[in-house]
């Protein structure tokens, strides 16, 4: 067996040098790790609000008079409308387009009552199923197809509901503005 010198070895030299440089090498490893993640993290962040901004301004402009559905879309996490059937301006008449809503929807329906300069007012014809029966989404969904749908008609700016307030649901005026950027 070795005698102790009293003086350090070369290895043990060695090992009170690099052991602290691979600590710091696995340090800098497991940064430049999390730093990769977090970027990665902020671009699909950056793509949503995109996205999201996107269908925020396809929301906010008229766009095309016709039959519009507003469905939840997964990647924005916000309500996005489509264009279902598209009407041209001499027959987008709020009538005409409340009839192809029932088409499109016929539950739980609205009737055409009339329309006051800007206003358009509604009747739901399911009370029932809008208020209690399609839960707080469902309306939600429901009222802002319709909204969407009548305000892409030139003239219109409001909707007015008539129904029987419930749970997941409030009768009154609507307008576009009610469903941008809504989550």
């Amino acid at each position: 067996m070795a005698a102790f010198s009293g003086k350090p070895s070369h290895v043990a030299i060695a090992a009170l040098v690099l052991i602290p440089l691979f600590a710091c090498d696995s340090s800098k490893e497991t940064d430049s790790q999390a730093a990769r993640q977090e970027i990665a993290r902020l671009k699909s962040e950056v793509e949503r609000l995109e996205n999201r901004q996107s269908i925020v301004t396809k929301l906010a402009n008229k766009g095309q008079p016709g039959v519009w559905e507003l469905g939840w879309n997964d990647t924005a996490e916000i309500f996005e409308p489509r264009l279902l059937k598209r009407y041209s301006p001499g027959q987008s008449t709020p009538k005409n387009i409340v009839s192809g809503l029932n088409r499109f929807r016929p539950s739980p329906g609205v009737e055409f009552v009339e329309q006051r300069g800007a206003t358009v007012y509604l009747r739901i014809k399911d009370e029932e199923m809008l208020t209690q029966k399609m839960g707080s989404t469902g309306a939600h969904e429901y009222l802002g197809t319709v909204t969407i749908s009548l305000t892409s008609s030139p003239g219109v700016e409001l909707v007015h509901f008539d129904f029987f307030e419930g749970d997941h649901a409030s009768p009154g005026f609507y307008s576009r503005a009610a469903f941008i950027g809504s989550s």
